[in-house]
């Protein structure tokens, strides 16, 4: 498995570093990606839900949003594609409430995946994760060793063209993994995966649990 090991100054800077290295796989998976077909479907037909989601990302994840920018320069993509992917578990529940209800919705065959933790422990602790992302993912994830303006340095596995923080991470202060519960009823809220970059910000368990 490939690693970059990168220090940045900006969030820009390091997204466009992640996606100059991993270039070659992130464009391999979105071309792959079942997931991305069909949040783009769900875009074509319900723009106005995908449009709200972006406006409240772009208020409340400014860094994260530059990471973005960057990692799709980087890379050569599109950014919207990226931002499709970030907010795919979202949109993916979104499309299958709504084919229930709209025989003319898009055909929505992809589950949002989502991953299991076992915690073992104490006297001795250890902590497996499982990664249940869709096959495109496999044998193009990657790791990154990074430090990030001023924020604490961080390991994390991550999917190609995601942001890091939704997969296996260890940070100066803690070890973080995420897994998914998708509810049945949808409002406004934080898509998970810009929440869980964010969370890689944290200088405590605590500052990150208080940051939800």
């Amino acid at each position: 498995m490939r690693l970059l090991d990168v220090r940045a100054a900006t969030y820009d800077e390091f997204g466009e570093a992640v996606g100059h290295e991993f270039g070659d796989l992130i464009r391999a998976h979105l071309t792959a990606s079942r997931t991305l077909r069909e949040c783009e479907a769900f875009d074509a037909a319900h723009g106005d839900a995908v449009a709200a989601i972006r406006a409240r990302v772009d208020a409340d994840f400014g860094d994260e949003m530059q990471e973005l920018r960057g990692m799709a320069r980087g890379a050569a993509v599109a950014e919207h594609k990226l931002f499709l992917i970030m907010v795919s578990t979202e949109l993916l529940s979104m499309a299958a409430a709504a084919a229930s209800s709209d025989e003319r919705a898009p055909l929505v065959t992809t589950e949002p995946p989502g991953c299991s933790d076992v915690l073992v422990g104490p006297p001795r602790r250890a902590l497996g994760h499982t990664e249940d992302a869709e096959a495109s993912v496999a044998r193009r994830g990657y790791i990154l060793r990074a430090h990030v303006a001023d924020d604490p340095p961080f390991l994390a596995y991550t999917y190609p063209g995601h942001l890091p923080g939704m997969a296996f991470n260890v940070t100066a202060h803690f070890t973080l993994t995420f897994n998914t519960l998708v509810p049945r009823a949808h409002g406004p809220g934080r898509p998970y995966f810009f929440v869980a970059r964010r969370a890689l910000k944290a200088r405590s368990f605590d500052a990150a649990l208080a940051d939800l």
